[in-house]
């Protein structure tokens, strides 16, 4: 893969956590996208189309954000509902 600038970059940062950028180069001639997580070529998803991209990003959210929450967390969490 080429070490060329990012056509793309995405930066996903969970609150109080690591920062993950991830950097989209257009492949010539093809409507698929290389891919570097961190600076690094991605081991899972070497490379995809800009559609693969966005629904892998959105099933990582989606699967963060319905984890059980510690106990101490469920009293001052904003994701807990409102009675």
């Amino acid at each position: 893969m080429p070490q060329g600038a990012a056509d793309i970059r995405i930066s996903i940062k969970r609150r109080g956590g690591q920062t993950h950028r991830i950097e989209l180069i257009r492949q010539p001639f093809l409507r698929r996208f290389w891919i570097r997580r961190d600076r690094r070529k991605s081991a899972k998803m070497p490379e995809a189309t800009a559609t693969e991209i966005a629904e892998a990003i959105r099933k990582w959210l989606v699967s963060e954000h319905d984890k059980p929450l510690p106990f101490e967390e469920m009293l001052f969490d904003s994701r807990m509902p409102k009675n």
